[in-house]
């Protein structure tokens, strides 16, 4: 099988995507999938990459896009006309896939992107059409998104506006978008789409046969078990089962001969803006390894080498962040003259999982050897001239890396101290500590210990100093005195441990290089707007300043009191 990373499209607008053909270089057809948005996409990633990978090994060539303004293309959510931009990406990613040399062409739609492609593709004629669990009302799409982000946020997550915008779970929609969506749904009247037509829903949703049944000459239904895992659950759980009904159908509906497919035309490398509308470069990234995928965004003049930002997955999504916040931030950065590299780490994205690692895992130490090679690859010079920006699980995975890099700084969003209280997070070799480390977790999970950040000061010394679990404080300190600036972002509950802790070596810390900033919500997944948009401004002003070494001594601060901290 042979995949790899594409720009293609109107060159001053390009669109990214990844383009998988058969590895006999022959193909039976090709297949665009077109994913959700929002959230859905974050989470729904790893199975529409299955979903091409199973496609290629069955003699399909497929192509995955990101709309006109998501992932990694180019444009914002914010910008003019987004639902016609949506569209024509789709239009665009079907003349593409067309230009490999496939004989026939079939679309996978999931979510809204069955909506999307539906609208976007009248008299097309496909082979065949796939809608996979469809949104085929935009009313009904947008609400969900504003049930969603309710609940994720509670009140006063997102404070009310007046300016039309829908906001929801990971994404805003502006007004113009919202009020397009609101009138977007299948026309009754509309000519079929497609030869044969697959209906992919949910037990309870046998209402949308109603809605779909004149879009294909030849119509099935086939009803879904595991959508709400893959759509509510952990976004490393792909779905198989449906993915694998899905291959078997689009490989029973192209049986011709297969024909010789090729790479089309694409480029490696495209110009984009920011959202002040200033140009910046991306290109795919790679590790020297092959292993590890990622974009690299720079100033276009950008001379020789320099210190580098690496913007690391949240959790288990991919590398453009909670809401596209990487995304964004990278090129706003680059604006501003800072290079960056947004990675996904193995088994996550689109890296590959490396020999003896598991895809899906977190707080593992192959992800912070992921973080050491990255910084090693993109700064190789001097791979300390790194700057390293986790959020959650990869916060805590830069502030173990950093032990090793000694990098200009790291910045941790959301960073969980207490995880350094979960069991087997570095499983030491020695069998006598193993063994510890079992029983003070048995102990932990009955609740004979206490857990997450209610350990109190004394325990977390006398387990650091025995050598059971490393004091996430003391690692802390042992960075800012090699020199290393660290940000710290979190919400009151997780400041509220650094305060509790109140470890001598914190105190003494200098607020030039250490810093731990109090957000106003409690929104650990990003899910507001307004959190997002705090998270970038903060990081943004802290890596700025972090360009330039710091001098300033240490000084004592009052007990109880974290150095540096501040509270909007």
């Amino acid at each position: 099988m042979t995949a790899q990373p594409v720009y293609f499209g109107p060159r001053e607008r390009s669109l990214a995507g990844w383009l998988h053909l058969p590895p006999s270089g022959r193909a039976r057809g090709g297949v665009l999938i077109c994913g959700p948005v929002a959230r859905e996409h974050t989470v729904a990633y790893p199975s529409l990459r299955l979903l091409a990978e199973q496609l290629a090994e069955t003699g399909l060539a497929s192509l995955r896009l990101d709309y006109d303004g998501t992932g990694d293309s180019a444009g914002g959510m914010g910008d003019r006309d987004r639902l016609h931009a949506w569209q024509s990406s789709i239009r665009t990613g079907l003349q593409f896939l067309r230009s490999t040399g496939v004989p026939a062409v079939s679309v996978v739609g999931l979510r809204l992107g069955a909506l999307l492609a539906i609208t976007a593709l009248p008299g097309e004629q496909l082979a065949s059409f796939v809608a996979w669990d469809p949104q085929l009302r935009g009313r009904r799409f947008l609400r969900e998104q504003q049930v969603l982000a309710s609940v994720e946020t509670g009140p006063g997550g997102e404070p009310t506006k007046h300016d039309g915008a829908v906001h929801g779970f990971g994404a805003v929609f502006p007004a113009e978008l919202g009020a397009e969506l609101t009138q977007l749904r299948v026309d009754p009247h509309a000519s079929p789409v497609a030869q044969r037509f697959l209906l992919a829903h949910r037990p309870y949703d046998v209402e949308l046969l109603s809605s779909v049944k004149h879009l294909g000459v030849e119509l099935t239904t086939l009803e879904l078990h595991d959508q709400e895992q893959m759509l509510e659950g952990s976004p490393t759980r792909p779905a198989t089962a449906a993915v694998q009904a899905m291959v078997d159908y689009l490989d029973s509906w192209h049986p011709g001969r297969a024909g010789p497919v090729r790479v089309p035309p694409h480029r490696l490398a495209m110009q984009v803006q920011d959202r002040e509308g200033r140009q910046v470069v991306e290109r795919f990234w790679h590790s020297r390894d092959g292993q590890l995928f990622g974009v690299a965004c720079s100033p276009p003049d950008e001379q020789g080498p320099g210190p580098r930002i690496v913007f690391l997955p949240s959790g288990f999504g991919h590398r453009v962040g909670l809401g596209n916040l990487w995304v964004d931030l990278a090129r706003e950065c680059a604006a501003q003259g800072l290079s960056s590299v947004r990675v996904d780490l193995s088994g996550l994205g689109d890296s590959s999982v490396r020999p003896g690692h598991v895809a899906g895992e977190v707080y593992t130490q192959a992800a912070v050897d992921d973080i050491v090679q990255v910084a090693r690859d993109v700064a190789a010079h001097d791979p300390s001239a790194v700057h390293l920006v986790g959020h959650c699980s990869s916060a805590w995975a830069a502030l173990r890396a950093a032990e090793v890099l000694r990098p200009r700084s790291v910045h941790a969003v959301h960073y969980l101290p207490f995880a350094e209280w979960q069991a087997d997070v570095l499983a030491p070799t020695v069998t006598e500590r193993t063994r510890v480390r079992t029983l003070l977790t048995r102990a932990r999970r009955s609740g004979l210990l206490p857990s997450r950040a209610d350990v109190p000061a004394w325990m977390w010394i006398l387990l650091d100093r025995a050598g059971v679990w490393p004091s996430p404080m003391r690692l802390i300190a042992g960075l800012v005195a090699a020199g290393t600036r660290v940000q710290v972002l979190s919400d009151d509950v997780e400041a509220g441990y650094f305060v509790s802790v109140r470890h001598r070596a914190l105190r003494k810390l200098p607020a030039s290089r250490f810093e731990i900033e109090v957000m106003p919500v409690r929104d650990h997944a990003l899910s507001a707007s307004r959190t997002r948009q705090h998270v970038a401004r903060s990081l943004l002003s802290s890596l700025k300043s972090a360009q330039t070494p710091a001098a300033d001594p240490p000084r004592q601060t009052a007990p109880g009191q974290v150095a540096g901290s501040s509270t909007p």
